[in-house]
């Protein structure tokens, strides 16, 4: 016999509120793609995506879960959404649109925006105040969509941080979509790139 406590934990509800909705939705798109992308390329894998986001409904509709824990859960699927982008690294083997890339910005600024900041910025042998700056902005890229959503939560209420939060989701979905379909040189292949102009 299931106590009372765990039949309404267990208990399901039906997701009503539209942030979590275009969430779901949208998440569903993405990860029917990156489920599918490895069969079209003849390596077939486990779709865990999909169990990742069957995973995020059955806890988005958990009656007995607070709306107050709920919201975070997006954060744990954009954690596994990153992931499953390996997939689909491994399994391409076409050309990456690195180079691509690197002629346009050349053909825009005449050389690329990250020598132009080395040439205005760097200062060989000396450890400028910015340096320290910029080293924090960089260490924070991961810690600072929870941050930003927390801060929000406490100071402007559970809605706007749901809101906030949802965006940032979407927009994560977005460009992880994007190098689905357009994939990018990974970091670590690029740095065994030459791409000079």
């Amino acid at each position: 016999m299931i106590p009372d406590k765990w039949r309404r934990l267990l208990g399901r509800v039906r997701v009503r509120d539209l942030n979590y909705i275009l969430i779901l939705r949208v998440g569903l798109v993405y990860s029917v793609i990156v489920s599918l992308v490895p069969l079209f390329r003849a390596v077939p894998s486990m779709p865990l995506q999909l169990l990742v986001l069957l995973l995020l409904y059955l806890l988005y509709s958990a009656a007995g879960i607070p709306d107050s824990v709920r919201c975070w859960f997006f954060y744990v699927f954009l954690t596994l959404t990153y992931q499953s982008l390996r997939a689909i690294v491994i399994t391409y083997t076409g050309e990456f649109h690195g180079r691509g890339i690197v002629d346009f910005e050349v053909a825009i600024f005449g050389k690329l925006p990250t020598e132009i900041l080395q040439e205005l910025l760097y200062i060989p042998g000396r450890v400028m105040w910015y340096d320290h700056v910029l080293a924090v902005v960089h260490g924070s890229l991961f810690l600072l969509p929870i941050l930003a959503p927390l801060l929000l939560l406490l100071l402007r209420g559970r809605e706007r941080m749901k809101r906030a939060t949802v965006a940032l989701g979407l927009l994560s979905l977005a460009g992880y979509l994007t190098y689905v379909l357009f994939p990018l040189t990974p970091p670590w292949v690029a740095s065994l790139e030459v791409f000079g102009p």
